[in-house]
């Protein structure tokens, strides 16, 4: 992009990368995906039985404890 952007937008280092929906699309019906998702990895052997007791709290991506949209992209593997 950079022979089609002007300096200060291409080098400019307060840029921030695409977060996934999932803090806006969370009262769609996000949050059966992702407990079905954690289900889906549960049957794998890649999670725990016991995450399935934990509910879903939506969290910007970025966030530490923020795994559930990293669950629905993992479990996606095996559809």
């Amino acid at each position: 992009m950079k022979s089609s952007l002007p300096e200060s937008i291409v080098w400019r280092k307060d840029k921030v990368g695409f977060e996934p929906p999932q803090k806006i699309g969370w009262r769609i019906k996000l949050q059966e995906y992702i407990f079905t998702a954690k289900q889906t990895l549960v049957t794998k052997n890649i999670l725990k039985p016991e995450i399935l007791k934990k509910g879903n709290t939506p969290h910007s991506a970025n966030a530490t404890n923020g795994y559930d949209w990293r669950y629905l992209s993992a479990a996606s593997l095996f559809l």
